[in-house]
Order: structure tokens, then C-alpha cells, then sequence
């Protein structure tokens, strides 16, 4: 277990060894995953307006105008709305005395931690990572679409895409938002035990997953395919009206919903 003197580290402190000078790493874990969503949405969104590589695209970009029942602009809206307390909530809970710079922390044994390369243990706090980080999603949204009453009032709000698009993959009710991304985040840093700077990247490469896989682009070679089988496909599957019930994993694992066999192609 983590010693608390590490949980304890002063802004002083973290600031001698973060990666961009009198900045603590600790606000790039704030910053580039906001950054990384506006960036890489609005690069599929501009494919999108220009109508470039359509042949690549599962549904044209009429299908989404007319199917879609969520505007832009409410996307837009509630999806800033969830960044800002997302990032107030880190701010208050982390700020001064943030766990996730207990960097030092070791995922095995720590007399034997040591002997392990960095980056082994770092590989190892990754995995950790994305198993605890899938099967938290996962877990929330079959609770969501098990019970009537949190589909209809937490859930559906992200199901009025029945088309999606890079910028519905953070499109959801601020109270699913809070718990499945805030709470989930928290949590999975805390037990994979990731430095500030891996779980920086960490968050950020699954913001830019999670874009991909609702981008609505079936692209031939795309990196992300060879990465997971929870691909755009199989998200897409998801969103539309005969597919509800199936393919409630994200992110990465598939694993959760093959164990139920809850899984259309």
C-alpha cells in the first residue's frame, strides 16, 4: 500500500520533476484529454463537412441529420457542462494533495518491485488500468439498460444518437457522465496505481478511442482495429434500434459482453 507521505507531496514538490517546467503534470491530466476530444472530433467532424472518404462512412451524413435527435448545439452544450465539473471535481478533490501523484505506488510485491523495469511495471499498471477502467463502463451500462427507470431518465439521453459521430462519444446525462467518466477515471487510477504522467496519456488515448469508435468511419488499416475488437462496427451496432440490447462494451475489452453473450456482429 501506498505510504501517505506520498499522497502528501506539496505543489512545490511536483513541480521540480514535471515534464513542462512550474507547471504541475497533475493540470496536463486536466487539460490534454479535454484537448485530445475537441481535436480529434473535430477532425472527423471536418471529413464530415467536406464529405471526404464517405465511402469509409457506416451511415451517410443525411442518414445522421434526420435520424439524430439531439442537435449539435445540445451536444456541444452538454458536453462542455460535464467537462467543467469534471474538471471543478478534480480540482477540489485533487488539487492540493492530488493520490494520483502517489506515482511510487507498486502493482506487485514491493520488495520485489524493484528488480521489475520500469517499463514492465508501467505495461503491467496499464493493463490493470483498462481491465478496472472497461469493466466499470461496462458494468454501469448494463445497470443502465437492465432498469427502465435509469434508461429512460440517466441513459437515453446519450441513445438520442442513433447515427453517432465523433462528438456524441462524451454525449450523455451530466449524472451518467459524473459517474461512469469522473467516478469511473478516479477510481481507476487509484487501483492501477498509474503516475500522473501514464495516466495522462492513458486518459487521453481512451478519449481519442472513444472518438473513433463513434466517429461513424469504418477506415481500412485503422490502428485502433488492430488494438481491440471493440471497434466502430461494434459500437455502431449498439446505437441502432435492433442492436440495443447487444455490444455493451467500451473502449477496449470485448471480453465482458462475449462472457454474456450479448455480442452482434
Amino acid at each position: 500500500l501506498p505510504q501517505p507521505s506520498e499522497f502528501l507531496k506539496s505543489s512545490a514538490d511536483m513541480e521540480k520533476t514535471s515534464l513542462i517546467p512550474g507547471v504541475r503534470d497533475f493540470y496536463l491530466l486536466l487539460v490534454l484529454p479535454i484537448a485530445a476530444y475537441w481535436i480529434s472530433a473535430s477532425l472527423f467532424h471536418l471529413l464530415d463537412c467536406r464529405r471526404w472518404f464517405q465511402a469509409c462512412k457506416i451511415h451517410s451524413y443525411e442518414a445522421g441529420k434526420q435520424r439524430n435527435k439531439a442537435t449539435l448545439r445540445q451536444v456541444f452544450r452538454q458536453v462542455l457542462a460535464q467537462q467543467a465539473i469534471q474538471v471543478m471535481f478534480a480540482l477540489v478533490s485533487y488539487a492540493e494533495h492530488p493520490a494520483l501523484d502517489a506515482g511510487s505506488r507498486n502493482v506487485l510485491n514491493p520488495s520485489a518491485a524493484p528488480a521489475l523495469h520500469k517499463g514492465v511495471e508501467l505495461t503491467l499498471r496499464f493493463i490493470i488500468a483498462i481491465v478496472i477502467a472497461d469493466f466499470w463502463q461496462y458494468a454501469w451500462h448494463r445497470v443502465f439498460h437492465s432498469s427502465r427507470f435509469l434508461y429512460k431518465y440517466v441513459h437515453s439521453v446519450h441513445h438520442r444518437l442513433y447515427v453517432p459521430y465523433s462528438f456524441g462519444a462524451l454525449y450523455s446525462s451530466l449524472a451518467e457522465a459524473f459517474v461512469v467518466d469522473t467516478i469511473g477515471t478516479t477510481v481507476t487510477f487509484y487501483l492501477s496505481g498509474l503516475p500522473v504522467l501514464p495516466a495522462t496519456w492513458f486518459a487521453t488515448l481512451s478519449i481519442i478511442k472513444s472518438v473513433n469508435d463513434h466517429s461513424g468511419y469504418r477506415f481500412p488499416y485503422n490502428p485502433f482495429d488492430y488494438l481491440s475488437a471493440n471497434t466502430t462496427d461494434f459500437h455502431d451496432v449498439h446505437h441502432q434500434s435492433w442492436g440495443l440490447k447487444y455490444n455493451y462494451s467500451q473502449i477496449y475489452l470485448t471480453i465482458w459482453v462475449s462472457l454474456s453473450h450479448k455480442v452482434l456482429s
